[in-house]
């Protein structure tokens, strides 16, 4: 249907009945329900009036408004055009044209003319063209609307329908694409992809336990003490702690009680890659196996193993790239009569774009990959290097290897270092899409030439680079050191001490050689060395300050003067702080006051005490401000358990409440060291001081007493 031709075509306009009916009608109190709100207001018993006429071998339907029939308006508001032979139809609605349900624009009327707001009162129309609606509709409707409603569903229940089945031969042809599974998949599922997921079942019988292995299907008996492990091979939880070698066939299982279950199950996604016609089909299956305990003849008991295979998804993807194509799950198609069936599958991102599925982590069958990636876009060698995992994301893994394509050309040319950087993502050639090699890793002939003879990485390429970028020279030997060690140019101080390469090198090497520490620990060292000289206001490019050969013993003394500069800063502010410690510093003295067995306690006259305390232990006292606090006060007490030859000498740092009961008791790094020897000597300390606290308290009844009878 041409809108220019329909354009001409005036719809039937209404008779004399109808446009008494309009004139006559009147406004009522109305009440109606809409999306669960209920409104009131004032509306007319007639909705809508709608006429139909045959023209041109269409059926036209027209919607007029009381309003407009009223004011004398011949215009309708919305007018259908309905083509019963082609089954199709379109409306114009002004100057706007849609090919919605006249349901659907009559409810556009209802809410936008406030006098017939919900749907307050019935259509009118004459009975003549509703039989002649029903004649050309084939319906048997009591109203035009209902009968142009209902035919229009059908139409689109048609078209649906052979949409979903043009869906579906597409489907079907696709999916007889995908080849059967290859004979051993089944087997090798069981035994190879999932053998870790079996159990060795053991029955103690004295002192002796007898075994059976799920995986190699054999009995043993064994003297081994074996523990049941309650994991799940499947689960992150599993723990090493129960997990033995079996005796027969080697293999490292969990261990399960005979007699503590009747059934065990464990699952596992594996995933395949095959040749689909034009495609490559990722296909992900989900294995279940169940271990169930089985009697023979009501008397000895064998575990059985039953495995399950479902398939749950299929991706057809492009051979050169890898990329989804076409993505399927099984599911049920409610056009197709609510068929199950292998149907096309999307998703939508946040911004609800669509795309089409990848497929899921899974343990990747590789006996056919080399005849998979014939002719693909990646070679078998290149994929190799990016499947060697138990358990990953094949098609992403594919997808990597072929934007990869260049690791070949590494392969071949002996770059195996690069080759493997490259696969683990630690190195990006400079241009990913050029063929030749000096353009690939953007360095020049004799740079690659001294690459190859290395099987350099990217630090060799780095450290070429800066020296052909500063006209520098740099020997072999130290380029192959600097290969086998990864050091990178960048984490040396080279611009901050202006020395070359080279000299920085050598410097560096003999510095490790003589301190005997790994060379990225001697250049941390030098790096806080040349900071700690530049705060001492030293020039780092000087050589006498840059090239010391005291590097440890300087950094070492340095650091020291800058620490205690910061440590006494840190104590006197801690003092400032909590000025209440140093003024109950005797009383908690002569409180807390013991000594026995060599041992005695000594009480902390200031925070700053504390502090130091902490450093020395290498515990959390000094370093936060809670036990300071808390003894400033009053609440509980920081006391040094010291050996009484050796008072100044840290040994144990306790916590307290003032009746002595200790809270915590911890020497250095937060140990017990001679615990056994300690702990008697802490409950003493708890009884003594207990006691002299209840002491403390009657003295100081007995002075209120004389106070008050004074």
């Amino acid at each position: 249907m041409k809108k220019q031709e329909l354009l001409r075509i005036r719809p039937a306009v209404p008779n004399k009945d109808l446009l008494k009916a309009a004139k006559e009608d009147r406004c009522i109190q109305r009440t109606w329900h809409r999306w669960g709100q209920v409104y009131s207001g004032r509306s007319y018993g007639t909705a809508l009036y709608f006429t139909a006429r045959e023209a041109e071998g269409l059926l036209v339907v027209a919607v007029y408004t009381r309003g407009n029939l009223a004011a004398g308006s011949m215009t309708p508001w919305f007018s259908t055009f309905i083509d019963v032979k082609n089954r199709n139809w379109i409306s114009r609605t002004g100057a706007r044209w849609s090919e919605a349900y006249i349901w659907t624009l009559t409810s556009e009327v209802e809410d936008a003319d406030a006098a017939i707001r919900g749907g307050a009162g019935k259509d009118m129309f004459e009975e003549e063209e509703l039989k002649l609606c029903n004649l050309l509709l084939n319906t048997s409707e009591s109203s035009i609307k209902t009968a142009v409603y209902r035919w229009q569903q059908a139409v689109r229940e048609e078209i649906n329908k052979k949409r979903a089945q043009k869906k579906k031969d597409h489907w079907n042809r696709q999916m007889e694409m995908i080849p059967p599974l290859p004979d051993d998949f089944m087997e090798w599922a069981i035994k190879e992809a999932t053998a870790t997921n079996n159990f060795l079942f053991y029955k103690r019988n004295g002192k002796r336990s007898r075994v059976y292995c799920s995986h190699c299907e054999q009995e043993y008996v064994t003297d081994m003490k074996m523990e049941h492990n309650p994991g799940n091979p499947s689960s992150y939880m599993y723990r090493d702690a129960s997990m033995y070698f079996c005796e027969r066939c080697g293999m490292r299982l969990g261990a399960k009680a005979w007699n503590r279950q009747k059934i065990l199950g464990t699952h596992d996604n594996l995933v395949i890659m095959q040749k689909a016609g034009k495609y490559i089909a990722f296909r992900q299956f989900r294995l279940h196996k169940n271990f169930k305990k089985e009697s023979i003849l009501g008397v000895n008991e064998k575990w059985k193993v039953e495995a399950h295979l479902y398939e749950d998804l299929r991706i057809l993807a492009d051979p050169k790239t890898f990329r989804s194509v076409e993505s399927y799950l099984q599911r049920t198609v409610p056009q197709l009569g609510g068929i199950f069936t292998w149907a096309s599958a999307e998703v939508r991102d946040y911004m609800g774009r669509r795309s089409q599925l990848t497929i899921g982590r899974g343990i990747p069958y590789l006996k056919n990959l080399r005849e998979v990636l014939g002719g693909s876009g990646c070679r078998p060698e290149v994929a190799e290097r990016f499947l060697k995992t138990s358990s990953l994301y094949l098609q992403d893994r594919m997808i990597l290897a072929a934007s990869k394509a260049y690791i070949e050309y590494l392969i071949r040319a002996g770059l195996t270092n690069m080759a493997n950087d490259v696969v683990e993502g630690i190195y990006i050639p400079a241009d990913e899409n050029a063929v030749d090699m000096k353009k690939l890793l953007g360095i020049d002939g004799q740079q690659l030439h001294m690459l190859k003879k290395l099987n350099g990485t990217e630090y060799t390429i780095e450290a070429m680079q800066y020296i052909r970028d500063r006209g520098e020279k740099l020997d072999e030997e130290t380029l192959r050191y600097i290969t086998k060690g990864k050091i990178s140019v960048d984490t040396l101080e080279l611009d901050r001490t202006s020395m070359t390469l080279q000299r920085m090198m050598n410097y560096l090497r003999r510095q490790a050689k003589e301190t005997r520490f790994p060379f990225s620990a001697v250049n941390a060292l030098y790096r806080d060395y040349l900071d700690l000289a530049e705060g001492r206001g030293m020039d780092p490019t000087d050589e006498i300050v840059s090239r010391t050969p005291r590097l440890k013993e300087l950094h070492d003394r340095w650091l020291e003067e800058k620490n205690r500069k910061q440590e006494e800063k840190e104590d006197l502010v801690a003092d400032m702080k909590f000025p209440m410690i140093r003024q109950a510093y005797e009383k908690n003295r002569e409180h807390f006051a013991y000594a026995k067995a060599g041992l005695v306690i000594i009480t902390p006259q200031t925070a700053s005490d504390i502090k130091r305390e902490g450093r020395l232990q290498h515990h959390c006292v000094g370093a936060s401000d809670r036990y300071m606090k808390s003894m400033n006060d009053g609440n509980t007490f920081i006391l040094f358990l010291r050996k009484a030859d050796r008072p100044k000498e840290p040994y144990y740092t306790l916590e307290v409440k003032y009746s002595g009961e200790i809270l915590q008791s911890y020497g250095a790094y937060d140990r017990k060291p001679d615990i056994e020897t300690v702990e008697p000597i802490l409950q003493s300390f708890t009884r003594k001081i207990r006691n002299r606290t209840i002491q403390e308290k009657k003295k100081q009844m007995q002075s209120r007493i004389l106070v008050t009878a004074g």
